[in-house]
């Protein structure tokens, strides 16, 4: 299979999808809450170079494709359950009152 072929996960791996599925819910994720994609990558699965190896096409274990959801979720569960005065820094991820 070469590098930009879809590989899709089994359903025992807890998800079927495809890599550019994937890939796109990254970029969204960045997006969202604003962090760097070497940030991403360090904080949900200790890969700083994840998310660029992402972007050449090159695809990712299972495993981390896993990991990397459950950050993305624990993420924003820890957003939405904060009251509205409140938010969580980006960069350090600590919660900032206003």
């Amino acid at each position: 299979m070469s590098v930009n072929e879809s590989h899709a996960v089994s359903p025992d791996d807890g998800f079927v999808g495809t890599r550019e599925g994937f890939v796109q819910e990254v970029e969204d994720f960045l997006t969202e809450f604003g962090i760097s994609s070497s940030y991403f990558g360090m904080k949900a699965v200790r890969n700083p170079k994840l998310v660029e190896r992402l972007r050449d096409g090159f695809g990712c274990r299972p495993a981390t494709m896993l990991k990397a959801r459950q950050f993305m979720s624990a993420q924003r569960k820890a957003r939405d359950a904060v009251p509205a005065t409140s938010y969580f820094c980006p960069t350090c991820g600590s919660k900032v009152d206003q």
